[in-house]
C-alpha cells in the first residue's frame, strides 16, 4: 500500500500506532492515508497518532475522512489522535467543531501517555 508517510509501533506494550505523514496537503493522499488506517482498524489497532507535522493543508475531503475513520475507530473503543498540527490547521477544528472530537497534540509523548493512561474523553 503506497502512502505519502510511514509508520511505526509506541509506547511502552507498542499497541499504539504513530503515523508520519508526509505529504503537505492531507486532501492529496486522503485515500491511501483512509486505507491504510481502515487496514489498522481492521488488523484491531485501534490506538492511532497521526503526526501531522508536515500538513500544511488540510480540505473538506481531508476532514471527512477523519470523521469516518474517527466513528470506525470509537465503535471499536479506539482512539485517533492529531499531532504538531500547524496553528491554522488547530483553528480549522476548533471552529468545525471537530476540536470535540480530535485530542490534540504538540508533543509526541504526550499523545502517548494520554492513549496508554486511557485520559482521553472529550466525547464519549
Amino acid at each position: 500500500m503506497t502512502v505519502e508517510g510511514s509508520y511505526r509501533y509506541a509506547g511502552k506494550d507498542k499497541n499504539i500506532v504513530l503515523i508520519d505523514l508526509f505529504e503537505d496537503d492531507l486532501a492529496i493522499n486522503a485515500f491511501s492515508v483512509s486505507n491504510l488506517l481502515l487496514q489498522l482498524i481492521k488488523d484491531s489497532q485501534l490506538k492511532i497518532i497521526l503526526n501531522c507535522e508536515q500538513v500544511k493543508r488540510i480540505t473538506s475531503s481531508g476532514l471527512g475522512m477523519l470523521v469516518g475513520i474517527y466513528k470506525q475507530i470509537r465503535e471499536r473503543g479506539g482512539q485517533l489522535v492529531l499531532l504538531n498540527l500547524f496553528p491554522h490547521i488547530v483553528d480549522i477544528f476548533v471552529e468545525t467543531h471537530l476540536s470535540t472530537l480530535f485530542p490534540m497534540f504538540d508533543n509526541k509523548d504526550d499523545a502517548i501517555k494520554a492513549l496508554e493512561e486511557g485520559t482521553l474523553n472529550l466525547n464519549d
